[in-house]
């Protein structure tokens, strides 16, 4: 059976269906894997690599870029930096008006202007990307 529902999520109304799902019996709980045989002093064993083979775990991968979005809906008063700009954890991004307060929105880390994606006067929604950061 189906049944439509409408939800409102930070303003955005939604109209969602739902199916309710019959369990026509018992489900059986899920039998724990069979893990391989520890010796002491040696690596366990990995089922599906051979022996004579020794993987070397992936490098972190570094975050080259970070997209600043926009805590609270409001209108964007003043961009305080450019693209190309070099910024520091905590520098002043832009001025956003909200409820008649103008908040600051400082970098989050140190890096490089990339793109800038609001102008003076322009609404913003929350979650709305702003400025562009990498390095």
């Amino acid at each position: 059976m189906k049944r439509k529902f409408k939800i409102t999520i930070e303003g955005e109304s939604y109209e969602v269906e739902v199916e309710e799902i019959e369990e026509t019996g018992p489900k059986a709980p899920p039998s724990p894997a069979k893990a391989p045989p520890v010796t002491p002093g040696k690596p366990p064993a990995d089922p599906g690599a051979s022996s004579s083979s020794i993987t070397k775990p992936a490098p972190a991968k570094v975050v080259a870029e970070e997209v600043v979005a926009s805590p609270m809906p409001g209108t964007i008063v003043s961009i305080k930096v450019k693209t190309g700009d070099v910024v520091k954890a905590g520098d002043i991004l832009l001025i956003l008006e909200s409820m008649k307060i103008e908040n600051e929105i400082p970098a989050p880390r140190d890096g490089k202007i990339k793109q800038i994606f609001v102008a003076e006067g322009k609404y913003v929604r929350r979650r709305e990307p702003l400025v562009a950061i990498e390095g």
